[in-house]
Formats: structure tokens, C-alpha cells, sequence
């Protein structure tokens, strides 16, 4: 459907998310073994990009030589959405991404994707955007149960984070110290990151057609 421009947007994204992880602030959370996130609004600790932080961006990828995805929604109204999946992707598999750089992520996908629906006209655009919205609600449920489980990891303790957990089957696990034993959940949100993942690599792979 689209032309193949799958290089040069993973180049960007890759780009795009060193510089994020780079530009992060200092003193963000980190979750063990990795680190939390959080999406405007509903989730804690994402924070929008400032416009000192935008024009270095900016200024950064026009001295790699970098493409940048399409602004004419004329020309191509999803790219925008194919370059913010595909950076949310592999945001959620690095090892040392930050809750704000996530949470920024997050944020720019949402409206990549809002842009995009309306713009969708063909059965094939409508799907590729509802795999999009299917993965963006995953990666926002992900970043919340996350932060939920800062604050609440055992099941009753919180009704949104058993809410979440019932969604992406999370089943608790048995805890065990010297004096008692008890259920707490795992850290899970990569379980459902990999959810969003998947709806997002479907999403692309319509976009590269």
C-alpha cells in the first residue's frame, strides 16, 4: 500500500529514541531490571517534550541526515503513525528506557494515531490504524500497571491493577519471607508491552504493502 520505507524510518526511530533516552531527566524512576513509564493524563510521570528539548531534536536529526516521516497528510497521513509505532516498540524492549522518554513516546503515538483515523478511508487503512489504537492501548495498560504496582503488588489491594492483571491473564505469584508467605504480582508490564508489540509489527506490516 505504502512505499517501502521501513530502513529509513527504523533508522529515524532508533535515532529519535537514543536521543530520548539521552535527553532524559535525571533522577527518574526505575523499576527493577527495568524502568517504569507513564502516559499523559491517566499515567504518572510523563511530561511533554519542552521546546528547547524539541529543537534540539530536531536540530540533531538534520545533522545525521536523517529522513523525516512525512508531514503532509496529503502525501502520506500514516507515517506518522508507522514511525511512532515502530519507536514505542523498541522503546519497550531497551534495557534503559526512562519513564518520561517512554511516557513522551506514548504521547506521540496517541497522536499520531488520532490524526491517522481520521484520515483512514480504505478497509485496509481503517485496519492498519485499528492495529495501531489496539497497540497503543496496550502500551498505556502496560505503563499502568507499572505504576500501580508502586503503590499496590498484591491482589485486592487495588482494583485497577486487578483489573489490568484479569485483562492480560498476570497471575500472581507466591512471595516468601522468613516469617510469612504471600501473593504479589510480578513485574508484568512487559508481558503486556509485548501485546502492543504485536498489534504494532501487524499495524506496519499493512503500512509497508
Amino acid at each position: 500500500m505504502r512505499p517501502a520505507t521501513g530502513i529509513a524510518l527504523g533508522v529515524l526511530a532508533l535515532l529519535a529514541l537514543g536521543l530520548y533516552l539521552r535527553g532524559s531527566d535525571p533522577g527518574t524512576d526505575v523499576a527493577p531490571g527495568r524502568t517504569g513509564v507513564g502516559a499523559a493524563g491517566k499515567i504518572p510521570g510523563a511530561t511533554l517534550p519542552s521546546a528547547e528539548r524539541v529543537s534540539r531534536v530536531q536540530e540533531q536529526l538534520r545533522e545525521a541526515g536523517a529522513p523525516a516521516a512525512s508531514r503532509d497528510a496529503q502525501a502520506d497521513p500514516f507515517a506518522d503513525a508507522y514511525q511512532a509505532a515502530s519507536a514505542v516498540a523498541l522503546a519497550s524492549n531497551a534495557p534503559n528506557v526512562t519513564r518520561a522518554a517512554m511516557g513522551d513516546l506514548v504521547m506521540t503515538l496517541d497522536t499520531a494515531v488520532s490524526a491517522a483515523k481520521a484520515q483512514a478511508r480504505t478497509p485496509t487503512e481503517m485496519q492498519m490504524v485499528g492495529l495501531y489504537g489496539d497497540a497503543l492501548v496496550a502500551y498505556r495498560d502496560g505503563l499502568q500497571f507499572w505504576e500501580l504496582r508502586r503503590f499496590a503488588d498484591r491482589p485486592g489491594q487495588n482494583s485497577e491493577l486487578d483489573t489490568l492483571a484479569a485483562k492480560y491473564d498476570i497471575q500472581p505469584v507466591k512471595a516468601i519471607s522468613y516469617t510469612s508467605t504471600w501473593q504479589t504480582y510480578p513485574n508484568a508490564y512487559m508481558k503486556i508491552w509485548a501485546v502492543g508489540t504485536a498489534a504494532a509489527t501487524k499495524g506496519n506490516e499493512l503500512y509497508n504493502r
